[in-house]
This record gives C-alpha cells, sequence and structure tokens, in this order.
C-alpha cells in the first residue's frame, strides 16, 4: 500500500451536517451522511477511516497524490470515487473485524504486539502459530499485500491478529491434544471456512517419534509444526507447507504445536491424525520465541 497522504484527498477533516461542511449537492450530503453514520456506527475512529481510504484512493488514482480534492463541482466525481472506496473499506471491516478490534484501529502498536504475544504464551502458544491464524486471513482479503506493517493497512492486519488470540483464548480456534489412556493415536477432524485455522499443542518429550497426517483437499492448506523452543537453526520442523505428512523423532520436550490453516475459497472437511510412541502428561513451561512482525 502507498504511503499515507499528510491530508485527506477532499475536505473531510469536517464531516457532513456542520455548518462548516463544504457545499455539496444534496445528494453528496446524503452520500456522506450515510458513510458518517456508518463509521460511528461501526465504532472505526475518524483520523484511521481517512488514512485508510487516502491510502486506497492513491494508489488506485496515482495521478492525484499531489493534490487536493475541492468541493466543486469539476471534482464531483473524484469525490465520488473517494466515498465508494470509503465505502468498501467500511463493508470490508464490518464484515471481517470484531467491534473490540474495529474500535482500536489506527492505535495498535508494537506494544500490542508483545502484549499479545505474552498472552499467547500463557496458552502454550507461539506467537508463530498466532500469526499463521491472522495470516491465514490477512491475505485471504489482501494476497498482494507486503511491507504492510507501517502502512494504514498494516492496522487492520493488527485487528485480526487481536481477534485470532480472542478465538484461541475462548478455545474456538486452540485445542490441547490429550491421548487416552494406553493409546499413543489421536484423531482430529474439524472444518474451515476461508482464511481459517486451527491450532493443536500436544505436550511431548525429547526422543518420542511423532507422525503426522492431514487429509484435507490437495492445495487447499497450509501445514505447520513449531518446537517449544524454536532457535535461528531450527525454527521450525514444518511451516506454511503444503506437505500433508511429516515424521520424525522430537529433538526437545515441551509443548509443540501443530497449525492448520485453509488456504481454499469454501469451506473445507479436514481430519488431523497424530500418533506417538508413547505419551507424557507432565507440563512443560514454554518459552516464547523470537518472531517476526508478520510472515510475508
Amino acid at each position: 500500500m502507498p504511503e499515507q497522504a499528510a491530508e485527506p484527498p477532499l475536505e473531510e477533516a469536517v464531516e457532513p451536517g456542520s455548518d462548516e461542511s463544504p457545499r455539496f449537492s444534496e445528494a453528496e450530503q446524503a452520500r456522506k451522511a450515510e458513510l458518517q453514520a456508518r463509521r460511528e456506527e461501526l465504532g472505526i475512529p475518524y483520523q484511521f477511516y481517512i488514512n485508510l481510504a487516502n491510502a486506497t484512493f492513491y494508489e488506485r488514482y496515482p495521478d492525484q497524490r499531489d493534490r487536493t480534492l475541492t468541493d466543486g463541482a469539476e471534482d464531483e466525481e473524484w469525490r465520488s470515487r473517494w466515498d465508494a472506496i470509503a465505502a468498501e473499506w467500511l463493508d470490508l471491516l464490518e464484515a471481517n473485524l470484531s467491534p473490540e478490534s474495529r474500535r482500536q484501529l489506527g492505535s495498535y502498536d508494537e506494544g500490542d504486539r508483545e502484549q499479545w504475544k505474552q498472552q499467547a504464551n500463557q496458552l502454550y502458544v507461539g506467537s508463530r502459530s498466532l500469526y499463521d491464524l491472522a495470516d491465514a486471513e490477512f491475505f485471504r482479503l489482501f494476497p498482494q499485500a507486503k511491507d504492510f506493517i507501517d502502512q494504514p493497512i498494516g492496522q487492520v492486519w493488527q485487528g485480526i491478529v487481536f481477534d485470532r488470540l480472542k478465538a484461541l483464548q475462548d478455545g474456538s480456534m486452540l485445542e490441547q491434544v490429550q491421548f487416552d489412556t494406553g493409546t499413543y493415536d489421536k484423531q482430529l477432524e474439524g472444518q474451515l471456512e476461508p482464511g481459517e485455522g486451527r491450532v493443536y499443542t500436544a505436550n511431548l518429550s525429547e526422543g518420542q517419534i511423532l507422525r503426522l497426517s492431514l487429509d484435507a483437499p490437495s492445495d487447499a492448506t497450509q501445514l505447520s509444526v513449531y518446537l517449544p523452543r524454536p532457535t535461528s537453526d531450527l525454527p521450525a520442523l514444518l511451516e506454511d507447507s503444503t506437505d500433508t505428512t511429516w515424521s520424525g523423532k522430537l529433538p526437545q520436550s515441551g509443548f509443540y504445536e501443530v497449525v492448520v490453516v485453509s488456504t481454499a475459497s469454501e469451506p473445507i472437511d479436514y481430519q488431523l491424525e497424530l500418533t506417538v510412541d508413547n505419551v507424557t502428561s507432565s507440563p512443560v513451561e514454554p518459552e516464547e520465541p523470537e518472531a517476526p512482525e508478520a510472515k510475508n
């Protein structure tokens, strides 16, 4: 996304309905009033809304970057295009972010991300797994996005991370695998919506043999297996892979994380089988790994 403008491309510093608002036609004033009402209802901060719509406006119409739209008839078409972009963003944010995450757009920062890592770690989940869940949804919506963390759209990614953390905390995207007494095999199954994922944690021991098998539509999922304590030499056993099987001797004791995310455009069913040669039940405190801001 392009760098945000210093000011809006049109006189949006005062929203419609004020004595200071531009003298638009009745139809345009009604359109802007509707946008204002929707933004306020959705709880989206005003300045963030302006920055986000501006970034998209300038991306689509780069020839407009060096000018501010007037409130005259000569710019009526350009103002209509800006309003259409703003409406698109309101639709997208309403459909894909929770009310709580929308209210904080524009204010997310590195401190929030650090806090989210710590909260995920309390669930024996590392930030890589959390970011896998967020990336699956973000890149479904914005498949061409890159270098976005400091752009207005980066706030949308962070809003998704916030929502995915809540989904881990309420258990809707997280399950701790428990093996029944005397058994060393676990069959897991579920359905994933486009851009959705699940994290499975299992407390395993160094030297155990782990075997994974994922039954899902071809090229519709990505599978990751993260260690309790990733290192620079071994950050993961499997990461964002289209492979559906993995087996090997485990190099550490602690909570392993198996992440399944959907890259499909339709809901998919999946089955995941975990097999180990023996089972431990003594919890081991995980350590939070260093993680990138986002996986591009």
